[in-house]
């Protein structure tokens, strides 16, 4: 009788260990992500609550940002911020500030990674 309980408990473990070294992996890359202040390049900013999206564009150029896509899912933005954009956006509120660690796409979509118009496709003009 003493077998299943055993075998319940090393279960129970396990699960609670892979568990638990799957939160310590997100949260070393969220901590590996945190964009410093002088960073540029393409990263992701959440906002405080959920502000409508004319005010969270808004908030994103008034610190020297640039839209590129939003995230409704996460309610969070792909932005691409210049020099000392990231003390800014904190200032506007965000409280989430995570830099391009090359699986951005992941998290937005194709379009997350897009860097501007579409080349042609192979044997076309491109008029």
């Amino acid at each position: 009788m003493d077998r299943p309980r055993r075998s319940f408990r090393t279960d129970f473990l396990a699960l609670a260990g892979a568990l638990g070294l799957s939160a310590l992996a997100v949260a070393f890359l969220f901590w590996l992500s945190a964009a410093p202040d002088d960073y540029s390049g393409r990263m992701i900013v959440r906002f405080e609550g959920k502000p409508p999206t004319l005010e969270a564009v808004q908030r994103i150029i008034d610190s020297g940002a640039t839209p590129v896509r939003a995230m409704p899912f996460i309610s969070a933005w792909v932005v691409r911020a210049e020099a000392g954009s990231v003390p800014a956006l904190k200032a506007q509120g965000a409280w989430l500030t995570v830099r391009d660690l090359g699986f951005d796409a992941a998290f937005a979509g194709c379009l997350g990674a897009a860097t501007g118009p579409a080349r042609p496709p192979f044997g076309a003009s491109g008029r």
